[in-house]
């Protein structure tokens, strides 16, 4: 167990204990130098599971490039989806994720779009990344997200049950009887075995609020209408990630709806490639992979992931035909987290260490 992740400490300890033949590591560069220096005789087999995750990230990237096409798709699928007419789905499709009561919601999404265009015009002005940050107090992450984006991000809504859900049907017929307050409708839910803390209860009667101030017409259409949300990228990497055969119906549409996009049927072909040489432990061809991931005519996306891939070359190849894996330090690394947050991460490392290496 070493104090820090420099690549001193690894080449220190590689060189007090001779004879290591084998090191399983992560992309870390620091542990690849470390490697190196401390046990040049060893091989280094990169981690398959971090080199997944990059692959799939690098997915996400190419999509987040591309928001127009996957703005037409989402709209395409959602109008076979939904046999609405021209006129009602004009009216009813909503793409910029919004809600059917939010006005604090339409308010973030336009700073947040007038933020991007901020970002956009000061690039084409020559500005650099980290002076557009500093200028519009955000971080440089940011920035260059906006940059890759071909269109404004739009950020997903988040969905999911809530603890309130199960007692709906007490719920409301107390709203309608007139019993507006969070307070009292908490405590008669509780009685009814109700486990959930008064900030929820308080929120769900805020939002009837906010729609009573909506007039009723409009109200009844816009909880009738079916409001199609764009997917994050995050979301549709996965399902270009995924086997066709372990998508739902409505998935494998969108997908091919998706793939009609050149760069992102290009990028999807080479990221599943990838994805093979590493769970098939076979690099047959892997050169020629390369070669192609890292050509002009690949999305620039795959042409950094590529060249990336190719400094760790011996390291990544060495996955694709090793048995050996980083599992096992996965696991025990996940084992010090949790011996840590036992101690609210207060401990020195000589007490971490003891705590650690004793249990293990």
């Amino acid at each position: 167990m070493l104090p820090d992740r420099t690549s001193d400490s690894l080449a220190d300890w590689l060189i007090s204990h001779p004879g290591v033949e084998i090191i399983s590591r992560d992309r870390g560069g620091e542990y690849a130098c470390g490697a190196a220096q401390g046990a040049p005789q060893a091989i280094q087999v990169a981690d398959r599971w971090h080199l997944l995750k990059n692959a799939r990230e690098t997915l996400q990237k190419v999509i987040d490039r591309h928001q127009k096409q996957v703005r037409e798709s989402v709209k395409l699928v959602a109008e076979r989806e939904s046999q609405l007419s021209s006129n009602q789905l004009h009216d009813s499709m909503q793409l910029s994720n919004s809600s059917t009561t939010p006005n604090t919601e339409n308010i973030s999404r336009s700073k947040k779009r007038m933020l991007y265009e901020q970002v956009c015009e000061l690039h084409q002005s020559g500005m650099s990344i980290r002076k557009i940050a500093s200028q519009l107090r955000v971080g440089r992450r940011t920035v260059r997200r906006y940059l890759r984006a071909d269109a404004f991000p739009e950020r997903a809504k988040r969905s999911g049950t809530s603890c309130l859900d199960p007692y709906q049907d007490e719920l409301k017929p107390m709203w309608d009887a007139g019993v507006t307050r969070a307070t009292v409708l908490w405590k008669r839910l509780k009685e009814q075995g109700f486990q959930g803390s008064y900030s929820v209860v308080s929120r769900k009667i805020t939002l009837w609020r906010k729609r009573l101030q909506t007039p009723g017409d409009c109200q009844r259409m816009l909880n009738n209408l079916r409001v199609v949300q764009l997917p994050s990228s995050r979301h549709l990497s996965w399902l270009l990630w995924k086997p066709v055969d372990k998508l739902k119906r409505n998935e494998k549409k969108l997908v091919k709806e998706l793939l009609k996009a050149p760069k992102i049927l290009q990028a999807t072909q080479l990221i599943h490639e990838f994805q093979a040489f590493i769970q098939q432990k076979n690099s047959t061809g892997w050169d020629d992979w390369l070669e192609r991931a890292c050509s002009e005519d690949a999305p620039i996306e795959i042409q950094r992931f590529g060249k990336n891939l190719k400094q760790d070359g011996q390291a990544v190849k060495a996955a694709m035909e090793s048995e050996w894996s980083n599992g096992q330090v996965e696991g025990q690394v996940n084992r010090l987290k949790m011996v840590k947050r036992q101690m609210y991460g207060r401990a020195s490392f000589d007490l971490l260490r003891a705590r650690f290496l004793n249990n293990a």
